[in-house]
């Protein structure tokens, strides 16, 4: 039940697109719908380069993303905090793995929640 009330959520979005910091969570997108239209980083803690960051940030204001995700796990990398303040992008940090309750079920729903909450 509680997935079907998720798909309604995100399938309400009238904008589903957003920014990567990491290339953590390409399953979960496509699985609930949401469309990730660039990744900054895409091998796990690489240097990104400031061309790339460049990049990044003019798609950002091109296609007018709301929303950059990043992992929760780690520090919130400053990288991530420079893009976002400097496009006016919101961050949002969802969880790679569960939530401490080790409950995956539980996480998925705090993920996609939090999502939608800063796509609307």
């Amino acid at each position: 039940m509680k997935r079907i009330l998720l798909g309604a959520e995100v399938a309400a979005l009238s904008d589903k697109r957003v920014v990567s910091y990491s290339a953590a969570f390409p399953y979960f997108y496509a699985y609930f719908g949401f469309e990730n239209l660039a990744t900054v980083e895409t091998a796990c803690e690489q240097e990104v380069s400031p061309k790339r960051l460049l990049e990044v940030a003019r798609l950002i204001q091109r296609k007018r993303v709301k929303v950059i995700v990043g992992e929760r796990v780690y520090p919130t990398p400053t990288l991530l905090e420079s893009l976002a303040k400097d496009t006016g992008i919101k961050v949002v940090l969802l969880w790679p793995v569960s939530v401490e309750s080790g409950d995956y079920l539980r996480t998925m729903r705090e993920n996609v929640s939090k999502l939608v909450a800063a796509l609307k």
